[in-house]
């Protein structure tokens, strides 16, 4: 089977396509299936994000279609900064910028736990989807 990975992530693309051709399917970019544009990603959770991407996707080219939505969640910030995790600090994907706002929201901050969250959902163009779920659990240092 043939997915498109609702993604302009090229390392993402590559490591999907790694995955799924052990298992005997393909995976293609957004731009090899026509998709010009991404979803604004307004859900409160990563599988609602996920899903987002997943469906607008496969509304535009008719195929399965795979979208992820992951984050950090620190326990003592509430979860935070969760789905913004790439927009953490108001610019989207400033690693740099995410990462010291971060320390700087947990400098008295004794419980240090937290644990990156991934989504991934297998959308069908009939609105069938499924989807998995996982976490690392780990401590910011």
């Amino acid at each position: 089977m043939r997915f498109v990975l609702a993604s302009n992530n090229q390392k993402k693309l590559r490591e999907m396509a790694d995955i799924l051709c052990t298992l005997g399917h393909s995976v293609i970019s957004m731009q090899e299936a026509g998709i010009s544009a991404e979803p604004e990603e307004t859900g409160a959770t990563f599988e609602e994000n996920a899903r987002i991407k997943a469906r607008a996707a496969a509304a535009l080219c008719g195929e399965p279609c795979l979208a992820d939505d992951s984050g950090l969640e620190v326990e003592a910030l509430n979860g935070e900064p969760g789905v913004y995790s790439a927009r953490y600090a108001g610019e989207v994907h400033n690693d740099v910028a995410n990462i010291q706002l971060l320390l700087r929201n947990m400098e008295k901050i004794n419980d240090r736990d937290a644990y990156q969250q991934t989504v991934l959902v297998l959308m069908f163009p009939d609105g069938r989807y499924y989807f998995g779920e996982g976490s690392v659990q780990g401590t910011i240092t």
